[in-house]
């Protein structure tokens, strides 16, 4: 096949599917206007305000016993069945400058680049003894392609 046939078969492909978005589009609305519809609708609303009641019957839990696990002395990690204290350490950076020239020193493998920014920079700047910058040539493929539908009419 020669890439035109390709672009062809891409143009009807398209076609098709942009039918069968309308289509299902279409059902869905006409799902939403019907009982059924209705009924799903009810059904997703009261989920959300049941998984949102649930949310915040978890968070008090965790909460008091949090509080009775201080209180206590710290001494009960299992207070109830099916509940566990766990201790997490967390580290909070009170100067991120120091830390990024710290790691970049002792652990230069925790330190990351911003790629993204990185490249617009060098470009930017240019001549970047570290950086090579290439030109790459990637094909773009219009969303219109009708005319390759007529080809075949």
């Amino acid at each position: 096949m020669e890439t035109i046939d390709y672009l062809k078969e891409l143009a009807i492909s398209r076609t098709r599917v942009a039918r069968l978005k309308a289509e299902v589009k279409d059902l869905e609305k006409e799902l939403e206007e019907s009982e059924l519809g209705a009924r799903l609708s009810n059904a997703r609303d009261s989920l959300k305000l049941l998984e949102v009641a649930q949310k915040g019957l978890i968070n008090g839990i965790k909460i008091r016993v949090e509080e009775e696990f201080i209180s206590s002395g710290l001494e009960n990690t299992n207070p109830y069945e099916g509940v566990q204290v766990k201790k997490f350490q967390e580290v909070h950076i009170l100067d991120e400058d120091a830390a990024k020239e710290w790691a970049a020193i002792n652990v230069p493998n925790v330190v990351t680049l911003n790629k993204s920014n990185f490249d617009k920079v060098a470009k930017a700047v240019g001549g970047l003894k570290f950086v090579q910058i290439v030109d790459d040539y990637r094909a773009q493929i219009a969303s219109d392609l009708s005319m390759y539908e007529k080809l075949d009419e």
